[in-house]
């Protein structure tokens, strides 16, 4: 588990600049992250389907082989881009460390009020809303009372919201009102989280659970076409690459700090608790100060 999670999360991060670089020579920035997006969350749909058939047909066993397997198309894709090769410097004396370029990224972060505040927000998403994607597990057995079925209902459901909100995305043209959008889709996410702890009933829970996958994919998208367009082309890589490192790294810390409450007080409370963070954090930012 921890492998894959290293290699996922590096990648992550280096993907987003490169995006930013490719859509920014063809103006597309939104409309590709959308369907960027869409893309994987139709996977986050059909992964659930095929693994639940391959584990009724065969075994566990044979369901995470698949999973294997379908990597090899990952690493064929990567092996096929063409990116622009970079100008680098060769003198050795100039040459800067990672952790420099690290450094000058969050300075310029912190003192940018906009995007300072537009990570903060997206900080505190991945940190209060976006973990009940990993406790879906917890609330199918412990409070929704079901089994592997019903957990692959639920994931399967968060995935047709986020394709419908990539699709949403994809498919506007605007884009100068798309950090008030992501705040809407923030605010959705967060009543969504509520309604889903607020009920016991599976199938209540299913509607709930299609909202929070399509607010969170408009956020994520918002936010991140936000950063694209009002980033100075020399700061981008390493402001989308921070980014990265907090939607995917902000998530997993939120998820087991969440998973450690959940033990004391059970899922529902630590749940609400963050919806309650990101319904305060929301009406600080401001849809106009953004």
């Amino acid at each position: 588990m921890i492998a894959p999670g290293i290699g996922y999360d590096a990648h992550r991060p280096s993907r987003h600049p490169a995006d930013s670089e490719r859509a920014q020579l063809r103006k597309i920035y939104n409309g590709q992250r959308g369907v960027v997006d869409r893309h994987l969350d139709a996977a986050r749909f059909l992964g659930p389907v095929a693994s639940t058939l391959s584990i009724s047909l065969w075994s566990i066993n044979a369901s995470f082989a698949i999973n294997g397997l379908t990597y090899l198309a990952l690493i064929a894709a990567l092996l096929s881009l063409e990116l622009p090769e970079q100008q680098t410097n060769k003198n050795t004396g100039n040459r800067r460390s990672i952790f420099q370029d690290i450094r000058e990224g969050l300075v310029f972060v912190c003192q940018d009020r906009t995007i300072g505040l537009i990570v903060a927000v997206t900080t505190t998403g991945s940190l209060c809303l976006r973990p009940i994607i990993d406790l879906l597990p917890g609330l199918t057995s412990d409070v929704f009372l079901k089994g592997v079925d019903g957990f692959a209902a639920l994931t399967a459901s968060f995935g047709i919201g986020a394709l419908l909100g990539g699709f949403w995305m994809a498919g506007r043209g605007s884009m100068g009102d798309q950090s008030r959008v992501a705040l809407l889709g923030t605010l959705t996410a967060v009543i969504a989280n509520i309604g889903l702890i607020a009920t016991s009933s599976f199938s209540i829970a299913l509607p709930f659970t299609v909202l929070a996958g399509a607010g969170m994919v408009i956020a994520g998208i918002g936010m991140q076409s936000t950063l694209h367009l009002i980033t100075p082309a020399g700061m981008r890589g390493r402001v989308l690459s921070l980014y990265g490192i907090i939607h995917i790294g902000g998530a997993g810390i939120g998820a087991f700090v969440l998973g450690l409450a959940a033990e004391v007080f059970g899922l529902s409370w630590p749940i609400f608790g963050g919806a309650l963070v990101g319904l305060m954090v929301w009406p600080e930012s401001g849809c106009a100060r953004m």
